[in-house]
Order: C-alpha cells, then sequence, then structure tokens
C-alpha cells in the first residue's frame, strides 16, 4: 500500500495536484488523502483526476481502488470532505476571525451569512450529494447523519446568541461589552470547533467542512449549488443591510443587528451535540427537520420550484436543466438498484444455493449412518437449519429473480411506483443477505467458493 500511495503521489505532483496528506483510517484497508487547498474549480477537477490516477495506479501494484461508499455492513464507509472558505480580492480569508473587533464583527457577519444560506437551501445541496452508495453510508459507522446540521462550536454559537442580549442595552454598555465579547474571540485557537465529527456541516476554524459528499462522487455539482446558495444569502443580507444602514446611527450598529437577524432565521439548523444521540432524533423529528429516508426521497426536492427557485435566479440553471438533472439521477439511481439485484440473484444461485445442497449432500449420509443418539439430534439439527436456509434463499431468489426479469421505466411510471419497486427491493435484498450470512456460518470452508467476510476484511492481518 505504501508503494502505490508513493507513486500515486507522484503521479500527482506531475500533474500539478498538490497532495499533502496520507494516513489509514479507520476502516480495514481504508486509506485517505488530501489536497492543499485550491480554488474551487481547480480543485474539483483536481479531486476528479487524483480518482483516475488512484485506480491506475492501484490495478499496477495488483490493488483495487474502490470508491464505493458502504463496502462492508457495520464498517466504516468512505465519504469526501469539503472545506469551503470565502476569500476577498485582496486574498483575505473572511471566515478567518481578526484581530480587532471590528474584523471580528465582519467575520461573525460572514459566518451567519453562509449560516443562513445553508437553513434556507440544504434541502437542495442535499439532492445533489444522496447517491445510492452514499445512502447507505450516511448515518452509520462514523459518517454524518442524513439530518442536515450546521455546528458552529458552543463558544461561537453563545458569542452570537449573546448579541440579541446585548441589542437591549444602553448604547455605552452595548459597545463595550459587544467589544469585549469579539475581541475575545481573536484569541480562540483555530481548530477549537473541530470536535464533533458527527456533525453534517461544521465550521473548523476558518473554514466550513461539508462532509455528507460521497467518496464516487464528483464534488463539481454540489459545490457549485453551495456557491449559488451563498451567492443568494450574500445578496439578501446586502439589501438587508442596506435598509438598516438607513435606519441606524452608524455601520457598526447596522452589522449587529443584521447578525442578531441571520442568528434568528437560521438558529433551527444549528445544532452542537451528538447527532447519534437518540434524544437528537427525537427532537429533529419534533422540529420537523428534513430527514430524506433514501436518494429517491432526497432529489424528488428538485421537482418542487419553489425550493429550486435559488438556481434559476442567480443564472446558475434554467428550470429545464433543474427538470434534466433530477430525471438523470433518478434513471441512474434506479439502473444501479436493478444492477445490484441481478447480480445479487446470480450469485446467490451460482454459488450460495449450491455450496448449501453440496453441504447437505454431505450431511445426510452421516446422519443416515449415525447410530449415537446425541450425535443423531446434532446432525438434525444442523441438518434441519441447512434445509430451512436453502429453502428460505430459494423463495427470496425466485421472488428476486421476478423483479428483476421487470425492469422499471422511469419515464412511464409514477413516482410512488419507483418508491415501491425501491422499498420492494430492498426487502428481498436483506433477506438474502440475512441468508447468505447465516449460509456463510455453516458450510465448509472448502465447498464456500466465495471470499468469506473475515477474508474480506481481515485476510491482510491473517497472512
Amino acid at each position: 500500500v505504501l508503494k502505490f500511495m508513493n507513486e500515486m503521489e507522484y503521479e500527482l505532483y506531475r500533474l500539478g495536484v498538490p497532495v499533502k496528506t496520507r494516513h489509514n483510517e479507520v476502516a480495514p484497508s481504508q486509506y485517505e488523502t488530501a489536497p492543499i487547498h485550491e480554488n474551487i474549480n481547480v480543485a474539483a477537477d483536481h479531486n476528479s483526476i487524483t480518482m483516475e490516477v488512484m485506480k491506475r495506479v492501484a490495478s499496477k501494484h495488483g490493488l483495487a481502488c474502490l470508491f464505493y461508499e458502504k463496502p462492508f455492513n457495520g464498517v466504516n464507509g468512505s465519504g469526501k470532505h469539503c472545506n469551503y472558505s470565502l476569500c476577498n480580492d485582496k486574498g483575505e480569508n473572511l471566515l478567518d476571525p481578526g484581530k480587532t473587533p471590528h474584523q471580528n464583527l465582519r467575520f461573525l457577519a460572514i459566518l451567519m451569512v453562509v449560516t443562513r444560506a445553508l437553513e434556507n437551501c440544504s434541502d437542495v445541496f442535499q439532492a445533489f450529494t444522496m447517491s445510492r452508495g452514499n445512502e447507505l453510508r450516511l448515518g452509520e459507522s462514523d459518517a454524518p447523519p442524513s439530518i442536515f446540521t450546521v455546528f458552529l462550536g458552543e463558544e461561537l454559537e453563545e458569542i452570537v446568541a449573546n448579541i440579541h442580549e446585548y441589542l437591549g442595552k444602553p448604547s455605552a454598555q452595548f459597545k463595550k461589552e459587544l467589544n469585549t465579547g469579539i475581541s475575545s474571540f481573536a484569541a480562540l485557537t483555530r481548530d477549537y470547533s473541530d470536535t464533533n465529527r458527527t456533525s453534517p456541516c461544521a465550521f473548523t476554524g476558518d473554514k466550513f467542512e461539508f462532509r455528507t459528499l460521497g467518496s464516487s462522487a464528483t464534488v463539481a455539482q454540489p459545490m457549485a449549488v453551495l456557491n449559488a446558495m451563498i451567492a443568494r444569502s450574500f445578496r439578501d443580507a446586502g439589501k438587508e443591510l442596506k435598509e438598516l444602514l438607513d435606519s441606524k446611527k452608524n455601520r457598526d450598529d447596522a452589522v449587529v443587528q443584521l447578525i442578531a437577524n441571520l442568528y434568528t432565521q437560521s438558529k433551527a439548523k444549528l445544532y452542537s451535540g451528538n447527532s447519534y444521540s437518540r434524544e437528537w432524533l427525537e427532537q429533529a423529528s419534533i422540529k420537523k427537520l428534513y430527514a430524506p429516508k433514501n436518494t429517491l426521497d432526497a432529489i424528488s426536492v428538485l421537482l418542487d420550484q419553489r425550493q429550486t427557485r435559488f438556481l434559476v435566479d442567480m443564472g446558475v440553471l434554467s428550470d429545464d436543466e433543474i427538470l434534466s438533472r433530477y430525471r438523470v439521477r433518478l434513471e441512474k439511481y434506479v439502473k444501479k438498484i436493478e444492477i445490484e439485484n441481478s447480480i445479487l440473484n446470480e450469485m446467490v444461485v451460482e454459488f450460495i444455493v449450491p455450496a448449501l445442497e453440496q453441504q447437505l449432500a454431505r450431511s445426510l449420509p452421516v446422519l443416515r449412518d449415525c447410530t449415537t443418539p446425541a450425535t443423531q439430534t446434532s446432525l438434525r439439527k444442523r441438518v434441519e437449519k441447512a434445509e430451512h436456509i436453502l429453502g428460505e434463499l430459494l423463495d427470496a431468489s425466485s421472488a428476486m429473480a421476478e423483479i428483476v426479469n421487470e425492469p422499471v421505466s422511469v419515464e412511464t411510471v409514477e413516482l410512488k411506483d419507483v418508491q415501491n419497486y425501491v422499498d420492494n427491493s430492498k426487502k428481498l435484498v436483506d433477506k438474502l443477505r440475512c441468508c447468505a450470512d447465516l449460509a456463510e456460518a455453516i458450510v465448509s470452508d472448502e465447498l464456500w467458493r466465495l471470499p468469506k467476510y473475515r477474508e474480506l476484511l481481515f485476510s491482510h492481518r491473517m497472512r
């Protein structure tokens, strides 16, 4: 693996891709690489180039480089973290806390403009980040949940929330406490807020880190949507600030009022706790926060022109282009499920069913010739278990064959029919997987022609 990563980095350097970090990740045989931050359009191109180089170099070393988001059940999946910051024409990072109260006031305003954008348009952003593989990853084993929230950190969120209290105080006391509060923020450690790994979007000191993208995804479309979301939020905030400047005595008062207004509009999406906890899931349900259950649910947002209007207003996509992307993502999702169903059923029929049949053919004569009552009872239970698993497999496989032989045409059926197809497929896939796992545990090793789960995960440690 080290030889592979060395050559991969060498090839990327030759192509001008500034990769910087490499290390093991949590799952077996899972590794991560990270580039130095670049302009967003260049970074998106470099990300696609990196994926292609990884696959080509891996094959030279006898390895397979997988970008599938959830290759193993119950084990950490793979994703991409997109770090997003904003600079002005002087090269200053607008999401980097400054050294003076005035600079920090600007920082807090920019921070809340971005946060308000995520509150207003996160449903559309999720439509461009959800995919067949990614829906299996989100919410499990160190991946963020599908409920989109923003983590600012308790200290930073408290500073913004306290501005509400400052607004009601006399002018002299207001300026003293406000300057003291935002001055102290300059002394905070830059990455103090990067402690919550369960958040889909976290502010990490001088940037936002978006953690919901799948490892196989291109980052171009989600980042284009994100730019449109934030651009619309800046436009609206600019209009609001202009109105406040007409009614306030000075600029700082207007900016403070703007921060308070933006916080009020976006605080429903702010959450600093454990996004995996049962308490948060119950709280999110009470708040009626959007939580797509699968890709089909997520991309259906693209049919709502009220939610996608900002893409048209900002000149990013037309209504027809949004609709075409919905149809492409819908067809791609259904096609992937159809391919998965077909391959899974082939594996069951060609490998697992014959293995169980051979195990039974080997066990039945032993049971017939056995004369010891206790041993005979034990063998009979084992044979009955194998027969039961075989029967369940054959029934589920037969039902899956019917689904495979009747493909879904996304152009002629209604969305609810596609949802029914997805739900029925999932039930059969879960059934086949459960039976296959049981069969793997009772079939003799020499009869099992597929790699066993432990071999796929831990073979490199068993040598």
